[in-house]
């Protein structure tokens, strides 16, 4: 009990001097940030000094007060706060994974981790057949051979409507069911737009885990066997119209892979790092010859990760100064 407490104060203060780290490094670059809270006037900003209120700010008595708990972002003139804690915004272009809540006409809702749920159209989709046709009654009865309720998927967001719901489409064969896996939830903040979201890890030499990070902040962690055969991966991406319950066996050594992987992307979301394939493979290769539960639950791990990010900070610090 001693020895955890003790742990508990060296991670405690590894994460000031972090944050310590964090805050300097910011004020250096030309968009200066630092936390607010809801109300905070936020320093240097008058209503008379012709800044431009962002989101996150409102004027009250000739300051500037946040209106959320988050990191204050300056760009030029305009100042906003970047709320934490936050639900997705989605934008044209974004790849998301969401959970089918509801089969309606001609259509399906998904939730993608945001404020309204989203819109997956029949129209949206491939055939099982691969022809390209306008879709009739059949196809509409047969909407849950396609997709299901609680199933998971991936898509794109196509487009906005007007009340800011996503209208989304999965049209490439890369969309699609997601099965053989796990899902993670992690905050959206966290997931940068990169160019390439279907990513497969390798775990041990010629052993992959695929990891497909949606920008909503739902990522999906599932089995390698896809991952080596791009071939194979595009045929299992087309949408099937058979509705019996798929028997997919997992060995055990594919399981603890995928655990692994899982509870280092929860290590990022609980330290508040940002979420990239690096980010994983740095904590996964600190993690070798933990067990799975320990990854997440050791907090000496977690001091260790976090000595880890404070190291590889300090130098690019130390090279400019």
């Amino acid at each position: 009990m001693i020895v955890s407490d003790v742990d508990r104060e060296i991670k405690d203060r590894k994460m000031q001097t972090l944050q310590s780290l964090l805050t300097s490094s910011s004020s250096a670059t030309k968009a200066k940030q630092n936390s607010s809270t809801p109300g905070q006037i936020i320093d240097g900003v008058r209503s008379t000094d012709g800044f431009l209120k962002g989101h996150g700010t409102q004027v009250s008595d000739g300051f500037l007060r946040s209106t959320v708990s988050g990191v204050i972002e300056r760009v030029n003139k305009l100042v906003s706060v970047k709320a934490l804690k936050a639900k997705y915004n989605p934008e044209t272009g974004d790849v998301v994974i969401g959970r089918i809540i509801m089969i309606a006409q001609k259509r399906w809702r998904v939730d993608i981790n945001s404020r309204q749920d989203a819109v997956l159209q029949l129209s949206s989709v491939n055939l099982p057949s691969g022809q390209q046709r306008r879709r009739n009654e059949a196809d509409e009865l047969n909407m849950s051979r396609l997709f299901d309720s609680s199933d998971v998927i991936s898509a794109e967001v196509q487009s906005l409507f007007q009340d800011g719901a996503a209208n989304l489409h999965a049209r490439s064969t890369k969309y699609g069911r997601l099965s053989k896996g796990m899902l993670v939830e992690v905050c959206p903040n966290l997931v940068k737009r990169l160019p390439q979201h279907f990513h497969a890890l390798e775990v041990a030499s010629g052993i992959f885990v695929e990891v497909l990070i949606g920008c909503n902040g739902f990522i999906w962690v599932g089995s390698p066997g896809a991952a080596t055969n791009k071939k194979e991966q595009d045929s299992s991406s087309t949408l099937s119209m058979n509705n019996e319950l798929e028997v997919v066996l997992i060995s055990k050594t594919e399981r603890e892979n995928i655990v692994r992987i899982a509870n280092c992307i929860r290590v990022l979301d609980k330290l508040f790092f940002h979420v990239t394939p690096q980010a994983i493979m740095n904590i996964y290769n600190q993690a070798v010859g933990l067990d799975a539960k320990d990854i997440l639950n050791s907090d000496e791990f977690l001091a260790r990760v976090i000595q880890t990010e404070i190291e590889m900070r300090t130098v690019p610090l130390t090279l400019t100064n």
